[in-house]
């Protein structure tokens, strides 16, 4: 068996913070479990492996902790996933998504327009109403 997949369903991985464009997160695994290392994890964007994940060389009294620099390179419009896995599987530990651009901006204000005609409506509604029940 990989070794790798030999973690898979057996650790979890709890984001602590994300500031300054440093994502960290804490990896723990069962209590019962004494692992000499921490279970090689990797960052996907798109299918694509990325650079600048860090994890500690000793856990500490939760767990090991990583540390993700998002790059530059994979900031763009529109919404950007990137998603922490055991290497090697499919599982997903925990997941960093970042929303930017123009796109953005279109979506917030078709979405604004949408509540305003909704907002029209329920009161057109309530007014009928009430004007009915008098």
């Amino acid at each position: 068996m990989d070794g790798s997949k030999a973690f898979a369903g057996a650790v979890t991985l709890t984001k602590i913070s994300f500031l300054r464009g440093i994502w960290e997160g804490v990896l723990t695994g069962p209590a019962s479990e004494t692992w000499e290392s921490a279970p090689p994890i990797e960052a996907v964007h798109r299918e694509r492996t990325l650079g600048g994940l860090e994890i500690g060389t000793e856990p500490g009294p939760l767990g090991w902790l990583v540390r993700f620099s998002v790059q530059p390179e994979i900031l763009g419009d529109g919404v950007q996933t990137v998603i922490f896995r055991v290497t090697g599987t499919e599982e997903v530990l925990a997941s960093l998504s970042i929303v930017a651009g123009t796109p953005l901006e279109d979506d917030i204000h078709a979405e604004v327009e949408l509540l305003r005609a909704e907002l029209d409506l329920l009161k057109r509604s309530f007014r009928t109403f009430v004007a009915k029940s008098e």
